[in-house]
């Protein structure tokens, strides 16, 4: 492709690998082969940098693309799953998929792509349409001390860190959660006023009428401070 040449996805194809600090594993050939597939040409000229950061960059890689091999965080630090897209990055993952993504390496050291792939629909990665055969993950390898999954019974866990994960313990071996219910404390520091709780995945057993034990609520407390 002449270097005069813009292709009209351009941005598109930006997306895949932004703010990662790599771009190896989202299959590029193939994305650049199917935006680009008008021009006559058969070369793709990029051009790029690398920025410094001082924050934890996003990992990403493409499901889908067998040539992707499978993840294995350092000692000492377990897989966290961020977000899926399917068939391109401007499609969420149907919950399904999200959920099995979740339960077969949240929290684990390894994640292994081929077992994923034999349990995600076919229809992801294997359709007629060229787009459709993509399912981009991105995640982070955080340390294990940033996880917290114990609950004693009549106890609140500080959750002092500003980056934690909690979990319900001995997830996800336990659908029925724990009857006695979890309790967790999270602090802001002095110069931080908000807190930012992601829920990635909270459900209920079907079936079940009485739900003291199986759902989550999330409960404010300002303390009141008084002047003499």
């Amino acid at each position: 492709m002449p270097h005069n040449y813009t292709c009209v996805e351009k941005d598109e194809v930006a997306k895949l690998c932004d703010g990662l600090n790599t771009c190896s594993f989202v299959d590029l050939r193939k994305q650049l082969y199917y935006y680009c597939k008008d021009s006559d040409y058969k070369q793709v000229y990029t051009s790029f940098e690398c920025v410094p950061t001082t924050e934890d960059t996003t990992c990403r890689t493409n499901i889908c693309s067998e040539d992707n091999p499978s993840i294995k965080c350092r000692r000492g630090s377990v897989f966290h799953l961020l977000g899926a897209k399917c068939f391109s990055m401007r499609q969420d993952c149907p919950r399904k998929v999200f959920v099995t993504i979740y339960r077969s390496c949240e929290g684990k050291r390894t994640c292994a792509l081929s077992v994923l792939r034999s349990e995600i629909p076919h229809s992801i990665c294997n359709d007629d349409l060229f787009r459709q055969q993509n399912l981009f993950m991105d995640y982070i390898c955080v340390d294990t001390s940033t996880v917290t999954s114990n609950c004693d019974v009549g106890t609140y866990i500080k959750q002092e860190p500003r980056f934690g994960i909690l979990q319900n313990p001995g997830y996800p071996d336990n659908p029925n959660g724990n009857p006695k219910g979890c309790y967790w404390a999270i602090y802001t520091e002095s110069d931080h006023k908000e807190i930012e709780v992601t829920i990635h995945e909270a459900y209920s057993v079907e079936g079940l009428h009485v739900c003291e034990t199986q759902n989550l609520q999330v409960t404010v407390f300002i303390p009141t401070v008084r002047y003499f």
